[in-house]
């Protein structure tokens, strides 16, 4: 049976437990309903608290790992989830906090909140390019997904950038976009001067021909930069836009050597 488009991302995505009774599959299973981080690996463990269970989790970016740390011995309890703060008015910097108590009952229940806590930490920072510090944001997004049944969301409506977009907002990138209009406009340059001076070679280089080779030169540390950073944590998505790159590159260098300029 062909798999659905989340449940192939989620074949891709690396996990690993050492939580009781909950292997890397069950893992899986639990989470296939929710957004995948792609480029990213899950590793859920053990929590050894001392006096009362609580959250913890972490989002690793130097490493592109999101940690969930499940309490043990496990037992359900209720905690605080805030989601919203507002300023009180007046000079002293001062917030009012609203929140919700939320009973866990089940290991699954902690993990599908942790995870969605911190998928969208990583979602901030990987593809909306934040700093990924937005604790009450998270705690919405948590709060909202962790207990509902989300088979059939289009989650790229839910999270602009993310799922089907994931490839539009790396294609945004400065590092992406920089070297595809370096190329347009080397080839733009070489058709303005066919244009002009006929396709006869020209006895000495140019103007022209010293702004082509410098367009095309500068794109490589540019290209390799984007490699560098973005295809360890958006590895489909910065394959592709590399791909075109360098069929742009190609399309502006192949004039020049068709026509022995």
């Amino acid at each position: 049976m062909a798999l659905s488009p989340p449940r192939r991302s989620w074949a891709s995505i690396p996990l690993r437990s050492r939580v009781t009774g909950v292997d890397a599959n069950t893992l899986r299973r639990w989470l296939a309903d929710l957004p995948p981080p792609m480029g990213y690996g899950i590793s859920a463990r053990p929590l050894r608290y001392r006096q009362a269970p609580h959250l913890a989790a972490f989002c690793w970016y130097e490493d592109r790992l999101i940690e969930l740390q499940v309490p043990e011995p496990f037992r359900a309890w209720d905690e605080k989830v805030y989601y919203r703060a507002r300023r009180k008015p007046g000079r002293r910097l001062a917030f009012q906090w609203f929140g919700r108590t939320i009973r866990f009952r089940t290991r699954r229940e902690v993990l599908r909140f942790l995870y969605c806590h911190e998928f969208y930490h990583w979602y901030l920072r990987e593809v909306r390019g934040g700093k990924g510090a937005a604790e009450t944001a998270c705690d919405r997004f948590a709060l909202t997904y962790f207990r509902a049944r989300n088979r059939g969301i289009d989650w790229s409506s839910v999270l602009p950038g993310c799922g089907s977009g994931l490839t539009i907002a790396t294609l945004k990138r400065p590092s992406a976009l920089l070297p595809l209009a370096m190329s347009v406009a080397a080839l733009a340059l070489v058709l303005g001067h066919i244009a002009m001076f006929g396709t006869a070679r020209q006895a000495d280089e140019g103007t022209a021909a010293h702004l082509w080779q410098l367009l095309m030169a500068a794109q490589i540390p540019v290209i390799a930069f984007f490699a560098t950073k973005w295809l360890p944590r958006t590895p489909g998505p910065a394959l592709l836009v590399l791909a075109l790159q360098v069929i742009a590159g190609l399309a502006a260098a192949a004039p020049v050597f068709l026509l022995n300029f």
